[in-house]
């Protein structure tokens, strides 16, 4: 899915990616964890996360049976050497002030609607082109918010639409 959501934004080319979520380190969502997962499958260490998911990964202490689901098929399915170097530092807080984003080729917001305050101000900050947003509700998008998706700028996939 990463792979092909890439390729239908014109980014399958991006060396560097910054991947976004910032509730999912503490609330598992499904498509958002394994977005990033396949992100991390196919760039490694070159997929940054600016909020650590420490869950994914196979040396996680983390109790997994406490998140959504379990945890099954979306936790310690990670090689820890797939770390980016802003979740190699967890010790320390990167303010997102202090990224250089021009250092990436792509930035995904895993889950909009969980983040979009988040992903307007980083819509400020980062050409839209090379930004994706991906909706992965079970419901699709209210009118207010297919407004926002279809108008921002970004390249948008919507996991439900009626």
């Amino acid at each position: 899915m990463a792979a092909y959501i890439l390729k239908m934004s014109g980014l399958e080319n991006a060396k560097r990616v910054l991947f976004v979520d910032e509730q999912l380190p503490n609330q598992a969502d499904y498509q958002s964890a394994l977005s990033l997962i396949g992100l991390k499958q196919i760039y490694g260490s070159n997929c940054d996360v600016l909020f650590p998911v420490d869950y994914l990964y196979e040396d996680t202490e983390r109790d997994t049976a406490a998140l959504y689901g379990r945890g099954f098929g979306y936790t310690k399915v990670l090689p820890n050497d797939t770390r980016g170097i802003l979740e190699r530092d967890l010790g320390n807080t990167h303010p997102r002030n202090s990224i250089d984003l021009n250092a990436y080729d792509a930035l995904v917001v895993g889950s909009i609607t969980r983040n979009t305050g988040l992903a307007l101000e980083l819509l400020v900050q980062f050409p839209p082109g090379r930004t994706i947003w991906i909706h992965g509700e079970d419901s699709p998008p209210m009118i207010e918010e297919a407004q926002l998706l279809r108008t921002a700028g970004a390249q948008v996939f919507v996991r439900s639409i009626s």
